[in-house]
This record gives structure tokens, C-alpha cells and sequence, in this order.
């Protein structure tokens, strides 16, 4: 069962005076409500409003960043609450693109022929966000990028501080918005796209994106750069993060036992779009309960998918 524990009484009529010995078990919906982050930890007071930004985004060949290919970094710089530079580089695969990348991205091959490869363009990006706070949608996957790229370099690449608008967009705009997608709170914010799943496009609307949220954010008096993951309140966070997959068994009479009590908390007090286990609740109730790494849902299958080893270990 997913979330419930419905099939238990068949299955113990079934089993029962038979040389069979069941192990309860469950596939809950897991959130790490103490995971939630809009921005990187850092404890540095930085003033948003003296901080130089660099508002990025990739196209790249798929979602592993450590198998896949980038294939355009463009970003915006955003100074005193202006937009003052821009950079924008193809880069060359050194491999044909798949028929899916080209229809998402309107990048061809052709496009990408004459490029420069990812050896020479990473220098250069590097040195144009120098100094600066990071800003994108969705930060973790396009940061994850840039931090992999830099490193088969062995290029010094500083990530310490990042603001995730994604995130951002989840936490407070969650009341105006259904969708949290590029898309969809560019409409929100009225900024036009012109180009969706170009980075170009995409870095230049994020800016905007960027400068109105920063206002939002000043007329709720957050001011520093620390402050923005100090408003996040725990008791909210955990209905803002995508659910991961992870398989519980009982081990004996006391977690299963336990084991009600988890799936009772999730659907009663953390039911938000379907019934959350949240992590809190599950090391509250940890005793004779086996924890597994879920499906292809879970964060083992997604790091070792798409992250890297480092990322996956953690797992």
C-alpha cells in the first residue's frame, strides 16, 4: 500500500496458520521539513539592497549533471536594482542532440557546430559572476550544473551564496499561485517570455521576476540575505516541498504499532495535497520501523540518476 495500511487484515487472514511470515510494511510520501531552504545557508549579513546579482540560467542535455551536457548559460547582472550587463554562450556538446532537447529548446545541432566547448566557456563565465549572489529557478539544479562543470575543470567556483525564485515563489506567492513553474509566475508578475526553454529568455525574465520579489521582500522587512531562510516557518514549510518516496517495514509489535501512528499524523495533521509523512514525525515514532530508499521516486534513485556521488552517499 501507498500511504495506507488497508490491505493488513486480508493479509493476515491469508497468512494465518500458514508457513508464511508477512512483513508489514508501506510506501509513504516523505518530506524533510527541515530541508526546505529559499536561499543557501549562510550566516553572512549581507544588505539585498547593496548585493550585485547574477540572475542564470542552462539548457543542457538531460538532468543528470553528471552525465548530461550544457548547451547554452546565459545571465543577467543586476546592480543598485538594474539590469547593467549580460552574457550569453552556446556550447558544443561534442555530441548530437537528442530530437526531445531540440524541439524544448529550438537549439539544433547547426547551432551548436561552430560553439566553443564547455573547457573554454567556463573560465569565462565564471569570472562574470565573480563577487556576486546567484540567482535562478529552480537554483539547486542550475547551481548542482555550474558546481559539477567546474569542477571536472578544477575550477574554483564560489556557491556560497544563491536565492532559489522557485522556492521563493512556493513560500510566499503560494496563496496567488497554483503553479510554480517559469511559466507560470512570470505571468504572475506580468513579465513577458518571449523565448520559454531558451536561457537567454529565461535569465532575462527571471531578472524581472527577481527585482519584483526583492521589493516584496523589503516590505516584509527582510533585509539581509540571512533573513530571507529565517522567515521560513517550519510549521509551513513542510506543505511547500515535493514529496519523496520511501518504504517502511516493522520489525516487531512495537513498530507496528508505531507505524499507525505515522500514517495516522499523515492523513489528519499533515494532509496538504494528499497525506506527507514528515520527517520529525517519523524519528518521533522510529522505534521497530525500517526505513528503505523508495521507488524510483526516492532521493537514492534520484541522486544516483542524476547528482553526484557526493549527493548520493548523502542519500
Amino acid at each position: 500500500d501507498h500511504n495506507g495500511l488497508y490491505a493488513y487484515p486480508d493479509i493476515y487472514k491469508e497468512t494465518k496458520g500458514k508457513d508464511i511470515k508477512p512483513i508489514y510494511g508501506v510506501e509513504l510520501d516523505f518530506v524533510d521539513e527541515t530541508n526546505f531552504k529559499i536561499s543557501s545557508d549562510s550566516t553572512e549579513e549581507l544588505m539585498l539592497k547593496d548585493a550585485k546579482y547574477i540572475v542564470f540560467d542552462i539548457e543542457t542535455t538531460g538532468l543528470s549533471s553528471t552525465r548530461d551536457k550544457i548547451i547554452e548559460i546565459a545571465a543577467v547582472k543586476i546592480e543598485s536594482g538594474s539590469i547593467t550587463d549580460k552574457y550569453q554562450s552556446f556550447v558544443n556538446p561534442g555530441e548530437p542532440l537528442s530530437a526531445f532537447t531540440t524541439k524544448l529548446t529550438d537549439i539544433t545541432d547547426d547551432i551548436l557546430k561552430d560553439a566553443p566547448t564547455i573547457e573554454q566557456v567556463m573560465p569565462g563565465f565564471l569570472k562574470f559572476i565573480e563577487g556576486c549572489v546567484l540567482v535562478a529557478h529552480n537554483a539547486t539544479f542550475d547551481v548542482g550544473f555550474i558546481r559539477e562543470k567546474a569542477k571536472d575543470q578544477s575550477l574554483e567556483f564560489d556557491d556560497s551564496l544563491y536565492i532559489d525564485t522557485l522556492n521563493l515563489a512556493r513560500y510566499f506567492y503560494n496563496e496567488q499561485l497554483k503553479r510554480f513553474n517559469l511559466k507560470a509566475v512570470a505571468k504572475f508578475f506580468k513579465v513577458k517570455q518571449e523565448q520559454h526553454h531558451r536561457a537567454e529568455d529565461d535569465a532575462f525574465v527571471t531578472a524581472q521576476i527577481w527585482l519584483s520579489m526583492l521589493h516584496d521582500l523589503f516590505k516584509q522587512n527582510i533585509k539581509q540575505f540571512h533573513e530571507i531562510n529565517q522567515a521560513i516557518d517550519e510549521k509551513e514549510s513542510w506543505k511547500h516541498i515535493r514529496p519523496i518516496h520511501i518504504n517502511v517495514l516493522t520489525q516487531n509489535q512495537v513498530g507496528y504499532k508505531n507505524l499507525f501512528r505515522v500514517i495516522s499524523d499523515a492523513l489528519t495533521d499533515h494532509f496538504y495535497h494528499g497525506p506527507r509523512t514528515l520527517k520529525t514525525v517519523l524519528n518521533k515514532y522510529r522505534e521497530g520501523l525500517l526505513i528503505g530508499s523508495g521507488c524510483a521516486n526516492g532521493d537514492v534513485f534520484e541522486a544516483a540518476l542524476n547528482q553526484s556521488d557526493e549527493e548520493l552517499i548523502k542519500a
